[in-house]
């Protein structure tokens, strides 16, 4: 009876360690799976996370870029339309000959250009004075233009008749010239019109076309738009004889083959206001047919503008032909002609919120004596 027990017993127990394996294995089976879902549940997560950053990401980029994009139209440089490229140089490759005190090349008169390295100096420490004793608000303006015999002779030709290269004049005085000075090329881009009629041929000056081109560059420079050629209404007067007839002896030549005068009138206003007079900017003749000549001080005011813009331009007569064409630009412009104003400039520019100063000259003016001329009127 014994010997049954103990088979029995030694059965139930072998009975409980299998289901207690079994309940063990069964244990381990549910924990691993439950694991694996876990990890599972933690990979679609860490997916969906990184997708979710992935996606925030790219649109915190698509936003900085679009701001960037933005910004970067925002700062843009100033589209400017520039003008077309002529086909070809049209210098001339010929030496004029003496005549008088200038040179004479069949119906045209040319002059000498004699460089100073102290006159290009002296005008360049001059504008930087002044921009130095002008308000922080008031942009000063460099405009140097070149005679016709730089332009329309070629450099060989210029050599031959002992003249001096106007375009490394230019470009040494502006070279000398404060960054904060705006200078404005005129040489290049005459040269590059030089098949057209930018200066007279019998007259020293250049035409209200030449005028013009300078003007362009005058609008790229201040970053506003130029008006185009075709929207000035033109008045042309034939039959001018100016002073490069008279330098030459009175050539045959020149007397002849006279100019003639074109005046194109401003969009805004045609007056302008000088001494105690009115008059209209129509021309006489050459020098003095624009802005009613060399006056101390010429006043336009624009009736199209009263945004308080104003600008001061210091010529000698280079500038009457130019300055028509600032009067669209501005609410007033005040023509100054530095050899007969005799008033204190940095007290009107200050007492007149004057936007912009603007120093117009010749290159033949590039000498220390039309410097301390014209810096003496900022006092």
């Amino acid at each position: 009876m014994s010997g049954n027990r103990k088979k029995k017993s030694s059965k139930g127990i072998y009975y409980v360690l299998i289901i207690a394996v079994l309940a063990a294995i069964a244990v381990a089976v549910i924990l691993l799976i439950m694991t694996l879902r876990g990890n599972g549940t933690n990979k679609d997560n860490k997916a969906n996370s990184s997708s979710s950053s992935s996606s925030a990401s790219k649109s915190e980029s698509s936003a900085a870029s679009s701001s960037e994009a933005s910004s970067a139209a925002s700062s843009a440089s100033f589209s400017f339309p520039e003008d077309p490229v002529q086909d070809k140089d049209y210098a001339l490759d010929v030496v004029p000959q003496e005549a008088g005190s200038i040179y004479v090349y069949g119906d045209t008169g040319y002059e000498r250009f004699y460089y100073t390295g102290k006159g290009c100096e002296g005008y360049a420490a001059m504008v930087n004075s002044v921009k130095a004793k002008l308000p922080a608000t008031t942009d000063v303006y460099a405009i140097v233009v070149p005679n016709s015999t730089g332009i329309m002779l070629t450099e060989n030709a210029q050599k031959k008749m002992g003249s001096d290269d106007q375009k490394k004049a230019i470009d040494y005085t502006y070279s000398l010239m404060d960054p904060s000075v705006k200078t404005v090329d005129t040489f290049d881009t005459l040269k590059n019109h030089n098949g057209e009629y930018l200066f007279f041929r019998t007259d020293h000056h250049w035409t209200q076309l030449g005028a013009y081109y300078a003007y362009r560059q005058f609008c790229k420079a201040k970053e506003i738009m130029p008006h185009d050629k075709s929207e000035y209404e033109s008045h042309s007067y034939p039959g001018f004889v100016g002073s490069l007839y008279k330098y030459s002896g009175k050539v045959d030549a020149l007397a002849n083959n006279p100019d003639t005068v074109e005046v194109w009138v401003p969009l805004s206003t045609n007056e302008c206001t000088y001494g105690s007079s009115t008059g209209k900017i129509v021309p006489s003749n050459a020098s003095y047919g624009f802005i009613g000549g060399d006056q101390p001080m010429v006043t336009i005011d624009n009736p199209k503008l009263s945004d308080g813009t104003s600008c001061v331009l210091i010529k000698e007569s280079y500038g009457n032909a130019f300055a028509p064409f600032l009067t669209d630009h501005y609410d007033k412009v005040y023509v100054v002609d530095y050899r007969e104003y005799k008033d204190n400039l940095t007290e009107f520019v200050y007492n007149n919120n004057v936007n912009d100063v603007i120093f117009l000259n010749n290159d033949e003016f590039l000498l220390v004596q039309s410097a301390d001329e014209m810096g003496s009127l900022f006092k």
